[in-house]
């Protein structure tokens, strides 16, 4: 994990949501559900920093990996989680909107799908 890169990418995205307020006004569908609201105002710099590099928790209870940085990705942030490899060397890594985890401890993030579908997510490859 770079914590630079991840560093730049969370000011980038603070930045982008304080500097556009319509884009904050926003809304994008999500396939088969309501719009999601692009701006979350409770988002700030230090929940964000608690995000990153949290376990994430899958509902069966398993370390599915470890969120990795905050981005943007069609207008949405989202969560970015590497997962397998050795010492962060061959990484997979899938993303999925941060609005489905919640820190439930200092460090633990929770997300409401299994482990086996967390792996299963599309690879993100930002």
């Amino acid at each position: 994990m770079h914590h630079s890169s991840s560093r730049i990418a969370l000011a980038t995205i603070l930045s982008l949501a304080a500097a556009s307020p319509a884009l904050g006004a926003e809304t994008l569908p999500r396939s088969g559900t309501a719009p999601i609201p692009v701006e979350r105002p409770d988002l700030d710099a230090e929940m964000a920093r608690e995000f990153v590099g949290a376990k994430v928790v899958s509902s069966d209870n398993r370390i599915s990996g470890e969120i990795e940085d905050i981005v943007v990705e069609d207008g949405a942030l989202r969560a970015v989680i590497g997962y397998g490899g050795l010492l962060g060397l061959g990484d997979a890594r899938v993303s999925l909107p941060l609005s489905d985890l919640r820190m439930v401890a200092r460090g633990i993030a929770r997300v409401r799908i299994s482990d086996d579908q967390v792996r299963g997510l599309p690879r993100y490859e930002g």
